[in-house]
C-alpha cells in the first residue's frame, strides 16, 4: 500500500484536528452541569425537602438567560465549597443528610428573567443575592415569609412594580438593597419596623412621595442611600434620631425646606443632598460634623456674606 502524498496528509491531519475539536467542545458542554442537572441530584437523593425542590425547579425555570440554554452551577446544591451558588445547612437524620437552602448567590449571570413568588418557600434562607442581571417583573411579596433573611441584594436589575410592605415581616433582615431598579410608588412606611437593618439602598429608581417618618425608628441603620428618585416634602425630623447613621445620601431629589436641626445629633461622615430645592440658612454644626464631606450643591441655600465656610461647599451652583 503506498504512503498518501502531502495533500493527502494534509486532508487527513485537518479532518482528525476537527474531530479532536468537536470532542472537546462536547466534553465541555456535557461536563458542566446545569441548574436543571443540579436539581435532579438533589431530588433524587432526597436531601432537600419537596417544597424546596420545586421552588429550585421554578427558579430555574424563570432565571434564564437569553444567551444561554440553561444556567449552569460551579458547585453541587447543597456543597460546602465558598463559591457554591446555592449554599445549605444539613444535620443527619435516621442516617441519612437532611438539608434546607439558606443561600443563592446568583449575581452576575445574565439573567433576564422574573423571581418567581415559590421564593417564599425557602423557609431557612439567610442570604438571597440576584445583584447585577436584567431580572423584571416585580419583587415577590412571599419574600416577606422569609422570617431567617438577613441579606436581600435584588440592585442593578430591571425590578419594577412597587416595593413590597410584606418586607417588614423580616425581623432578621440588616441588609436591604434594591439600588438600580424601575421601582415605583411611595417608600413604605412599614420598613420603619425592620429594627435591625444597618443599610438601606434604594437610589436610582422612581420612588416618590415623602419620606417616611417612621424610617427614624430603623435604630441599627448606618448607612441610607435615597438618591436619584422623586421624593418630595420636608427632611423628616425624625431622622435625627439614627444615632448610628454615618452615610446619608437623598442627593437628586425633590426635597424642599430646610436641614432640621436634629440631624446635628448624628454621627455623620457623608451627607449628599445635591441636586434638590432645600432652603434656608445651612446650620453652623454641618462643616463641624461630617468634616469636608458634606456635598450641598444645587440648592436653594443662603450663602453667607463671607462666602461659604469650610465643609459648606458650592450653596447655589
Amino acid at each position: 500500500m503506498s504512503k498518501p502524498i502531502g495533500s493527502e496528509w494534509s486532508v487527513m491531519l485537518i479532518s482528525r484536528l476537527f474531530l479532536l475539536n468537536f470532542l472537546l467542545l462536547w466534553q465541555l458542554g456535557t461536563g458542566t452541569p446545569t441548574f436543571d442537572d443540579r436539581i435532579d441530584e438533589v431530588e433524587s437523593n432526597g436531601s432537600l425537602p419537596d417544597d424546596e425542590v420545586s421552588a429550585l425547579q421554578l427558579l430555574s425555570k424563570n432565571l434564564l438567560s437569553k444567551d444561554t440554554t440553561q444556567l449552569t452551577l460551579t458547585h453541587p446544591i447543597c456543597s460546602t465549597e465558598p463559591s457554591s451558588e446555592i449554599k445549605c445547612s444539613c444535620h443527619s437524620k435516621k442516617n441519612q443528610s437532611v438539608c434546607s437552602v439558606i443561600g443563592i448567590f446568583l449575581q452576575s449571570k445574565n439573567l433576564d428573567g422574573s423571581i418567581d413568588p415559590s421564593i417564599g418557600h425557602f423557609a431557612n434562607l439567610v442570604v438571597l443575592d440576584l445583584l447585577n442581571n436584567q431580572l423584571s417583573g416585580g419583587i415577590p411579596s412571599t419574600l416577606g415569609n422569609l422570617q431567617h433573611l438577613k441579606y436581600l441584594d435584588l440592585s442593578s436589575n430591571s425590578l419594577t412594580g412597587s416595593i413590597p410592605p410584606n418586607l417588614t415581616k423580616l425581623h432578621s433582615l440588616e441588609y436591604l438593597d434594591l439600588y438600580s431598579n424601575k421601582l415605583s410608588g411611595i417608600i413604605p412606611k412599614e420598613l420603619g419596623k425592620l429594627s435591625l437593618l444597618s443599610s438601606l439602598s434604594l437610589s436610582f429608581n422612581k420612588l416618590s412621595s415623602q419620606i417616611p417618618k417612621e424610617l427614624g425608628n430603623l435604630s441599627y441603620l448606618v448607612s441610607m442611600y435615597l438618591g436619584f428618585n422623586e421624593l418630595t416634602g420636608q427632611l423628616p425630623p425624625e431622622l435625627g434620631r439614627l444615632r448610628f447613621l454615618g452615610n446619608l445620601d437623598l442627593s437628586f431629589n425633590n426635597l424642599t425646606g430646610g436641614i432640621p436641626d436634629s440631624m446635628k445629633n448624628l454621627t455623620l461622615t457623608k451627607m449628599f443632598l445635591t441636586g434638590n430645592m432645600l432652603n434656608g440658612t445651612v446650620p453652623s454644626w454641618v462643616p463641624d460634623t461630617i468634616e469636608d464631606k458634606a456635598d450641598l450643591s444645587y440648592n436653594n441655600f443662603e450663602i453667607p456674606r463671607d462666602g461659604p465656610k469650610k465643609g459648606e461647599g458650592k450653596l447655589n451652583m
